[in-house]
């Protein structure tokens, strides 16, 4: 799987970076199932952004993407 990091410019705080979702074994519940998994990236700048903040920001918008409606 292809990873890769955003560069923030000058006038951004940050950057999300989305790669491809695809389908990718994991373990659930003791076994091992296919799941659609979408890698993500936040680069930040942190005279903007906290750390704190910014991995809130992220685990929120994880949680809103994992919600199936």
């Amino acid at each position: 799987m292809a990873r890769s990091s955003a560069l923030v410019s000058a006038v951004l705080a940050g950057v999300i970076g989305a790669g491809r979702i695809a389908p990718e074994v994991v373990a659930a519940e003791g076994r091992a199932v296919v799941r659609r998994r979408l890698p993500l990236s936040l680069t930040f700048d942190h005279r903007v952004v906290s750390g704190g903040e910014a991995t809130r920001f992220l685990a929120a918008l994880i949680a809103d993407l994992g919600q199936d409606d």
